[in-house]
Order: structure tokens, then C-alpha cells, then sequence
């Protein structure tokens, strides 16, 4: 149950619980210390709210469109200083999530070096989600894998078909089948999430 996997590992290298100090009290170099990366569109962007930085983040005050970040999407930023938490963006396709992983890592610097990685993406990608979705996903691996995170997590997508993708469940089952039959150089976790009450993201679990 991957929902399970991402509290667990959020607190272990991130989120310590009420007592922690507040996110809005870090310095860039604190939070550059995380072991845990989150990578995707915004089923990624709910670990990041719900998980890693729990309890810390207003989803109205900080899940903005930020210049040179998410432009035509949302993306988590630190309450304090608005830099990017995460390269977690919603509305964001394969693609594009991987230009900004890639961003993100000169953004930190050298002395980042995160340990653990959880992915969760695809959905944005449509139709193409099988297979440029599933070749941007192995890339994004390999590109975290050459940056040393020894632990890569993706999650296998799922869905209901929607207004503007009538087939868009039959896209999502075929990129899962080929995530968990194909990709290489990460664990592959089943997504037992339940779906939002938006009816399109799979963070549900974590909705009160």
C-alpha cells in the first residue's frame, strides 16, 4: 500500500510530527538536508501536502503558480521564503516535470543529495501516457539515479475515464501494466489509494 510507504518514509525524512518546529521557521539550508524527494504532477503535489510537510503548508496560501516554476500549473513553495519545496507540479505532463527535476537539482545545489525518491505521474500526459508518459517516467529514474538516490519509488497510475479522455482509465492501466513490467532501476508500488472526493486525484486516504 503505497499510501502507508509515504507516511512512513515522510516522517523518517522529513515530517516529524506536531512537535516538529514549522516549516516557515527553516532555512533553505534545513530543508536542503531532506533525504526524501517527491517528483510528479499534483497526485505527487497531495504527498507533498499530505505527507512529507503535514500540517505545515495552507493549500490556498502555498500551492501557487510560481514564475519559472509552474507557469499553467501549482507547485508547494515554503511558506517563508516562496521557493519551491517540491518538483511536484500540478497540471504538469512527464516532460515537463522532468525539465523542472532537473532545474530543481541545480536549484538546491551540490549538497543536495536526497536519498529516497517517490514518483507518482502520468496522468497529465492523456493518451500518450503509455508511451511517451512511461519513457519520461524511466528517465526521470536514471536522471535520480545518476544523482545518487539509491531508493526509487514509483507509484502505478490509476483512474476513471473522464469528459475530456473517454479511454482515459484504459490509459492509465496500460502505463501501470508497462511501469510495473518494464521500468527499470525502481520499486514499483501499487497505488490502493482511495480517489479524492474531486474525483480525479488519489490522495482520499488522507481527506477528512
Amino acid at each position: 500500500d503505497y499510501s502507508e510507504y509515504v507516511i512512513a518514509h515522510a516522517k523518517r525524512y522529513g515530517y516529524r510530527g506536531s512537535s516538529s518546529p514549522s516549516l516557515s521557521g527553516a532555512s533553505q539550508a534545513e530543508l536542503a538536508k531532506d533525504q526524501l524527494i517527491i517528483v510528479g504532477d499534483s497526485n505527487a503535489a497531495g504527498i507533498v501536502y499530505y505527507g512529507k510537510y503535514k500540517g505545515k503548508l495552507n493549500y490556498k496560501r502555498d500551492y501557487v503558480t510560481l514564475k519559472g516554476w509552474s507557469e499553467r500549473g501549482k507547485i508547494y513553495v515554503d511558506p517563508k521564503t516562496r521557493e519551491p519545496l517540491e518538483p511536484a507540479i500540478g497540471a504538469y505532463r512527464t516532460g515537463q516535470v522532468l525539465e523542472k527535476l532537473k532545474k530543481f537539482y541545480a536549484f538546491k545545489g551540490e549538497d543536495y543529495k536526497p536519498s529516497v525518491a517517490i514518483v507518482h505521474m502520468g496522468y497529465n500526459d492523456l493518451g500518450n501516457a503509455p508511451t511517451t508518459g512511461f519513457n519520461n517516467i524511466q528517465k526521470t529514474v536514471d536522471f535520480l539515479r545518476s544523482k545518487g538516490v539509491s531508493d526509487v519509488r514509483v507509484i502505478q497510475t490509476k483512474g476513471r475515464n473522464m469528459k475530456y479522455d473517454r479511454n482515459f482509465q484504459e490509459h492509465m492501466k496500460q502505463l501501470s501494466d508497462r511501469l510495473a513490467n518494464e521500468l527499470t532501476g525502481a520499486k514499483v508500488i501499487a497505488n490502493n489509494a482511495k480517489l479524492s472526493s474531486d474525483g480525479v486525484h488519489f490522495f482520499g486516504s488522507y481527506e477528512k
